[in-house]
């Protein structure tokens, strides 16, 4: 059972190539008198268009010159497209890893310049490269706060596409009854946008979730009328899914000889657009239609072809779980990282808090030095009074500040409790004062005395 994903990775920022030709995009951006938008549009279409697909490689090169455009005129989003750009060439070129750290690059850039279309289609694309790892729960994470933003857009296209994103995770985790209301919801808004190939992929998802439930009549209908759609609009890419997931269900019923027409054709078609993986899953419905008829020749024929077509795609699968490894081993690493990079601060803030603190510390002994001295230094009386005073409010605060943490903690945010304990600390200070008051007093006197 085939789920069709709709192909919209990227689509808020690959735009569509109009009437004008590449010729003329390349020279939008060539022209200095053209506003910085309209150059940076011109040149992104141009690259994503012209290269990209067919040229990954130089389509990361080309991106380079957004980037350096934007540190040359200040402008911030060129720089969110050219990451967007090499994202998707490492996406084309296998590399998964690789093409969420542009996308996560991309995302911030346009999270600061408050660009929701922008963030939007970098969220979708964060979230199909994690449904791919196999992270389904950061996937729904990603699509869900990229529907949100396009509900408050009101781009009920964009909001058909995460709706359907969403229903293939919940299909994915098994959760088939939220999978069938959001390809419900999807279903709905493509209709009222008249999105025909829209409503053809969800019409086939709802499918593929009643037949997980067994439900094989409403499957039926589902498949039958996205296979219409897809027919009436001639789109031979979208065919394979549907047309696949219909011999399978028909297998599924026991229906060998309607399973090998639909089979076969989607063989067929497979072949013409070399897609491995359609061309196994029809091959094995194939061998199972044949089996059922008790015809083990071409059963058999049909089984090794489905065994050969496995190892090459079990060769694809090796290389996509090798990048889902080095995909968690990066993230064990940026965590390390992290972690190391916190018991550094937290090290380098202890040792100046420590620093800071023997410094006061002297400080305030060297006050005290003072105070003892006073009676030597024959100092006026208001002034070592009023050295007692700034020295017992520096002891204070002091304690205030090596006591804080603590007192937090056991306040547990009650501004009245916080406050008792600080009143005890200073209840703590006046038998010091009069103890310093006294000292001074004598002194005094004995100063008196002599002189």
């Amino acid at each position: 059972m085939l789920l069709r994903r709709s192909c919209i990775l990227f689509f808020l920022l690959s735009g569509v190539l109009q009437a004008q030709s590449l010729d003329s995009l390349l020279s939008v951006w060539e022209g200095e008198d053209r506003s910085d938008s309209l150059r940076v549009h011109a040149y992104k279409e141009y690259v994503w268009n012209g290269l990209l697909f067919a040229y990954p490689d130089s389509a990361f090169n080309c991106a380079e010159k957004l980037i350096e455009f934007s540190e040359e005129k200040a402008y911030p989003k060129a720089r969110a497209l050219g990451y967007n750009i090499q994202g998707a060439s490492y996406i084309l070129r296998g590399d998964r890893v690789k093409a969420l750290d542009y996308f996560e690059r991309s995302l911030l850039i346009f999270d600061d310049l408050e660009d929701d279309r922008g963030s939007a289609a970098a969220l979708n694309n964060i979230g199909l490269i994690y449904e791919e790892q196999g992270e389904y729960e950061k996937a729904l994470a990603q699509f869900e706060r990229s529907l949100a933003i396009e509900k408050s857009l009101n781009d009920q296209k964009a909001m058909a596409s995460a709706l359907n994103n969403i229903g293939l995770i919940h299909s994915n985790m098994e959760n088939y009854e939220l999978a069938l209301q959001h390809h419900q919801l999807s279903l709905e808004l493509r209709e009222e946008t008249e999105d025909k190939l829209g409503i053809a992929a969800s019409l086939n998802n709802i499918g593929t979730v009643h037949q997980a439930l067994e439900q094989y009549s409403e499957a039926m209908k589902c498949y039958e009328q996205s296979l219409a759609i897809k027919r009436a609009i001639g789109d031979e890419r979208s065919l394979p899914a549907t047309i696949d997931n219909l011999g399978e269900l028909h297998i599924l019923l026991g229906e060998p000889e309607a399973a090998i027409r639909y089979c076969k054709e989607g063989l067929a078609l497979a072949e013409r657009l070399e897609v491995l993986t359609y061309q196994r899953s029809n091959c094995k419905c194939l061998y199972d239609a044949y089996k059922d008829l008790g015809k083990s020749g071409l059963a058999l024929r049909y089984l090794e072809r489905t065994q050969i077509l496995g190892d090459s795609l079990h060769s694809e699968e090796t290389s996509r779980k090798l990048q889902q490894l080095e995909f968690k081993l990066e993230e064990i690493e940026q965590k390390k990282l992290a972690e190391e990079q916190e018991r550094l601060l937290k090290a380098e803030t202890a040792r100046r808090n420590s620093m800071q603190y023997s410094g006061i510390l002297i400080a305030i002994i060297a006050f005290f030095g003072l105070l003892l001295m006073s009676g030597r230094l024959k100092l006026p009386r208001k002034v070592v009074e009023a050295g007692i005073f700034f020295t017992l409010l520096i002891v204070f605060e002091f304690l205030l500040v090596l006591t804080d943490p603590s007192v937090a903690a056991f306040a547990q945010g009650q501004p009245a409790y916080h406050l008792l304990i600080n009143a005890a600390l200073a209840l703590l200070i006046l038998p010091l004062h009069a103890l310093f008051a006294r000292l001074l007093r004598k002194r005094l006197r004995r100063q008196d005395v002599s002189s």
